[in-house]
């Protein structure tokens, strides 16, 4: 699972050196990615599959369905929690599932 700014850019990047080019499986669309991933990562983390990565072993409808339900409770609530970490703000950012 990975977010950017620039889908297009952020794939021709990933796939330059790889034989086989890395298809997203799902991608989602949001104006505040960073508020998104910090639900997707708190309630994803009993399917995290590599300690200290953004891993995950878990069918591909229940990260479907996570996505979209924090993607749906942050436009219902507009809740905005504080961290302490860099927001990325401005434009459309993606968040993209890929099979390993």
């Amino acid at each position: 699972m990975g977010k950017t700014k620039n889908l297009k850019q952020r794939l021709k990047q990933y796939n330059g050196d790889k034989k086989d080019n890395i298809i997203p499986l799902y991608v989602y669309e949001t104006d505040d990615i960073d508020e998104i991933e910090r639900c997707i990562k708190h309630y994803a983390k009993k399917y995290q599959y590599r300690k200290y990565k953004e891993v995950y072993k878990a069918d591909i409808n229940t990260l479907k369905d996570l996505i979209n339900d924090c993607g749906e409770f942050n436009e219902k609530t507009n809740l905005k929690i504080k961290w302490k970490s860099n927001k990325q703000t401005g434009g459309n950012h993606y968040i993209a599932i890929f099979r390993d």
